[in-house]
């Protein structure tokens, strides 16, 4: 992602699938991702209020905080960040822009029905089967198994390769 002078932190983790993306912005920052590198299929959003748009269209994609936002009809195209306030923001990328993935975000008790399912924390420390998550774990779920959550405030998404 190309950005302006001002202050920035991003993280970048290759995991089996997929990769994440986190970016720490302050007010007044602008970045560009390019239609190359624009993999980008879920943003969330734990801090400010981003304007985040497709380049050369009048297109604002809406990102709320606390939500999962879908960036897939974005893909191949540029898109431009600007922040005026300082931000937080998770973006999930595929590695490959033909895989199909969903995502949601869980509340409740699931059963997996799909052996390429990941449920990743996304904020907090939720529990999931009495095992308590931080931020950025993952695990690859089994299909046809139970998966008991108790959220504790945190945030748990729920991401399948189809």
């Amino acid at each position: 992602m190309n950005h302006n002078n001002f202050n920035s932190e991003a993280s970048y983790v290759l995991l089996d699938d997929f990769a994440l993306c986190n970016i720490k912005f302050d007010d007044e920052w602008t970045g560009i991702h390019s239609a190359n590198d624009n993999k980008g299929l879920y943003y969330y959003l734990y801090s400010g209020s981003p304007k985040l748009g497709v380049a050369f269209e009048t297109t604002l994609i809406n990102l709320t905080k606390g939500a999962l936002t879908s960036t897939k009809d974005y893909l191949g195209k540029s898109l431009i960040i600007e922040a005026t306030d300082a931000c937080d923001i998770l973006i999930f990328n595929t590695l490959d822009t033909s895989q199909n993935w969903s995502g949601s975000l869980v509340t409740n008790t699931f059963t997996c029905d799909n052996a390429n399912s990941y449920l990743i924390c996304l904020d907090g420390a939720p529990k999931v089967n009495s095992t308590t998550m931080q931020k950025f774990d993952y695990s690859k779920l089994t299909s046809g198994k139970e998966y008991s959550v108790t959220l504790n405030g945190g945030v748990l998404g729920l991401f399948t390769k189809s």
